[in-house]
């Protein structure tokens, strides 16, 4: 028992030297810094604006569809970006994969961590320029937001446990994701409320994807109540997304569990 959770303190303890390490790492050498978690977003942000909003007219009379656009490419691009470079968690620390004995996981959570920790700052910013902006309607369904940002870090765990087991053996799997992580960013809602899309059918496919929820449930919850809430339009299949999520770490942890002890032979 004693000798469990003593592995247990050095696992954690290795696993935030490492997240904070890379969090660092991630920023070194460039002029601006931390400053390019916000840029990305802000520039994907400009781009999407202009291209659906201003050019092709979508979210025409709802004064708050910027500020949704806006919450929901920070929530799409802590995801990209979170199974992006977990995917290559291991491979980039092929050397002290083979020289050293430790939890393969490790590698793989620190660097969750790491992407967390951008995502919560950036959220934190995002919130105070909504309330100054007074584009941020608090309620009683505010205090759930922690919790889906919680749900959409597990369920990059998941995918980031699955990628980065199969990209030591196989680096086609980067090039596969590359292009599936842009259907996702299309099919997730991101650029669009959901209740734009008019086909009933269409509207459930896309919306027991993880991602959508999440980010249709923190638009309700934060930005605007006069969007349907997605258990509405989902009734009983709104279980579904968190099911995803459940079997994302299941199969995550599975493929990883059964692969880690081949890692080595593939560095």
């Amino acid at each position: 028992m004693t000798a469990a959770l003593t592995q247990s303190k050095r696992n954690i303890n290795l696993i935030l030297e490492l997240s904070i390490t890379q969090f660092k790492l991630k920023y070194a050498g460039s002029i601006l810094g931390y400053m390019w978690s916000l840029i990305k977003p802000l520039m994907i942000f400009a781009t999407m604006y202009i291209i659906f909003a201003k050019m092709f007219h979508m979210g025409k009379g709802t004064p708050d569809f910027p500020f949704q656009l806006l919450v929901a490419i920070v929530i799409w691009n802590f995801f990209g970006d979170t199974t992006g470079q977990t995917m290559n968690a291991i491979v980039a620390n092929g050397s002290l994969v083979q020289k050293t004995y430790f939890p393969r996981w490790i590698l793989v959570i620190a660097t969750t961590i790491s992407s967390l920790m951008t995502f919560v700052i950036n959220m934190i910013l995002v919130l105070i320029v909504g309330m100054f902006l007074h584009t941020i309607h608090p309620g009683w369904q505010s205090l759930l937001v922690p919790f889906f940002c919680f749900e959409i870090y597990l369920f990059a765990i998941g995918l980031s446990l699955f990628l980065s087991a199969l990209y030591v053996q196989f680096r086609d799997v980067g090039h596969v994701w590359e292009w599936f992580s842009q259907l996702l960013f299309y099919g997730s809602a991101v650029v669009y409320p959901i209740t734009f899309i008019p086909n009933h059918v269409a509207q459930t496919i896309i919306a027991i994807n993880p991602i959508t929820q999440v980010i249709e449930d923190v638009r309700y919850s934060i930005v605007t109540q006069s969007i349907e809430p997605l258990n509405h339009l989902l009734g009983s299949l709104y279980i579904v997304p968190y099911v995803f999520v459940a079997i994302s770490i299941l199969v995550g942890a599975f493929v990883f569990s059964r692969l880690s002890s081949q890692f080595a032979e593939h560095l």
